[in-house]
């Protein structure tokens, strides 16, 4: 079994499964609301990123991850992507999602079998959805990206399966 950890979630790797655990960040949204009080930028960019009033950005940051685990069990449960890890399970209301677990690729395998068409374009905010660590081989053998939770991956995702 390995763990590995994102600034959302942290991830059990078992057997055939990936467990995706949302992380709850109360102490990171203090550190944050802190600075805040110190940098209009910081702040200006902080209700750009999480929501227009206190209590809603407040919400958006402190559970990122079920967020991020409700949009991908979401996503998948509606449109069956081929082109996304599939997500088998939820429990405790996304808490905690299941999916199929594939294994690491590498940058090059990514660059000549990218499963996104050209239209998917991605802007400053999703550069992370072009490196290797955010895809991953299926069992089944295509490459398939594993960490879609953000609102905007799946918007582009939706956008570019026509």
């Amino acid at each position: 079994m390995r763990i590995k950890s994102g600034s959302t979630r942290f991830v059990l790797l078992a057997g055939n499964s990936a467990i995706k655990i949302a992380r709850v960040r109360p102490l990171r949204f203090l550190a944050r609301a802190l600075i805040m009080c110190f940098s209009k930028m910081r702040r200006h960019h902080f209700f750009e990123k999480y929501g227009a009033t206190f209590f809603k950005a407040m919400r958006n940051d402190i559970f990122a991850g079920i967020t991020a685990n409700r949009n991908e069990y979401s996503y998948y449960i509606e449109s069956s992507d081929s082109r996304v890890m599939p997500v088998i399970r939820q429990f405790l209301c996304c808490c905690v999602i299941v999916q199929v677990r594939g294994t690491d690729i590498s940058f090059s395998e990514l660059e000549n079998e990218t499963p996104l068409n050209e239209k998917f374009v991605a802007g400053d905010e999703l550069y992370e959805v072009w490196e290797p660590n955010q895809f991953c081989r299926h069992p089944r053998g295509q490459l398939v990206l594993v960490d879609y939770g953000r609102a905007e991956t799946i918007s582009l995702l939706r956008k570019s399966n026509t």
